[in-house]
């Protein structure tokens, strides 16, 4: 949630309140709207625990995971295709 101060900035609070102080988390502090909605995306993309690009980085960890495996330059196997490779 995103609110404006007195001061003319804005601040991003925590949606929910703290159990402990019961009060909204303060989340950050920024001079325009556009850069605490640019904010409030970074915090929801941090709690989701997701990548500046997931696409290339999913791409990667498959690469690289199917490089541990031996399977480098393999494709997209589907699963009995990885079975018969582990059993060779």
């Amino acid at each position: 949630m995103i609110r404006k101060l007195k001061s003319g900035q804005y601040r991003l609070y925590s949606r929910k309140n703290d159990a402990k102080t019961r009060r909204r988390k303060n989340l950050g502090t920024s001079s325009t709207r556009d850069a605490a909605e640019q904010h409030e995306r970074e915090v929801q993309c941090f709690k989701r625990h997701c990548a500046a690009s997931d696409d290339d980085a999913a791409a990667n960890d498959k690469a690289a995971a199917n490089k541990r495996r031996g399977w480098a330059g393999v494709g997209s196997l589907d699963e009995s295709a990885r079975k018969v490779m582990r059993a060779a």
